[in-house]
């Protein structure tokens, strides 16, 4: 007897908060952080996104549950928390599920959600960020990326990105190392921000960093 990884192919419906505009230039597609949902990182931004993009936030596809056993959870809490990408275990430097599923499921996505053939610009918070360069790898559609507080795993790469890669990042963020995020963006094309007190969260100070970066967006050539 033996234990095999088995690949699959299957269809998931990703629920996502849409906001569509007369005469798009491009797509915006956000990717919330761990234990968030699409309805997180649209908030923080939405007020900084350009009317001229049809701006999509999807919601990961793995949900968190609130306690175990769940026999034993308070029923008044809800049972689903927040949602992840995938799940990496640091101590271990592994991947329980690894960046392909993700990936796979937001091209997919993007498939079906622009049929206009927009020009794709993808916004990453936290662990959404670091989808970023892989789902640019995977889709030529995908022109500009910009990752707020995360760090681009330039070390899983092994062909070039051919988009700008800008990178945000928050000089007291305490959960993503912010001088190896400036050392791995230095490897790809595009602008490194660091914010001077500034941490993990998501603030305004993001946002209108966000909006200047889309401003100079390749997509607008």
């Amino acid at each position: 007897m033996e234990t095999k990884k088995i690949k699959i192919n299957s269809l998931y419906d990703l629920t996502s908060i849409v906001r569509t505009t007369q005469d798009p230039k491009a797509l915006i597609l956000l990717t919330h952080g761990y234990c968030q949902r699409g309805s997180f990182i649209f908030n923080k931004l939405i007020n900084f996104l350009p009317k001229w993009a049809e701006v999509h936030s999807p919601t990961a596809p793995f949900p968190l549950l609130s306690g175990h056993p769940l026999e034993k959870r308070d029923k008044k809490k809800k049972l689903i928390i927040g949602n992840a990408w995938y799940f990496y275990d640091a101590a271990k430097n592994m991947f329980h599920i690894n960046y392909d599923i993700p990936i796979k499921l937001l091209n997919n996505y993007l498939e079906l959600n622009n049929p206009k053939n927009l020009p794709v610009i993808a916004i990453g918070y936290s662990q959404g960020g670091y989808l970023l360069p892989f789902l640019a790898l995977k889709n030529h559609k995908v022109d500009h990326i910009i990752g707020l507080n995360c760090s681009y795993r330039v070390d899983l790469i092994n062909k070039p990105i051919n988009c700008k890669a800008d990178a945000i990042n928050g000089e007291d963020d305490n959960m993503v190392d912010p001088y190896l995020a400036y050392e791995r963006q230095k490897e790809l094309f595009g602008e490194f921000v660091l914010l001077k007190n500034e941490n993990h969260y998501l603030t305004n100070r993001f946002g209108l960093e966000v909006d200047r970066l889309l401003k100079q967006s390749p997509c607008l050539d």
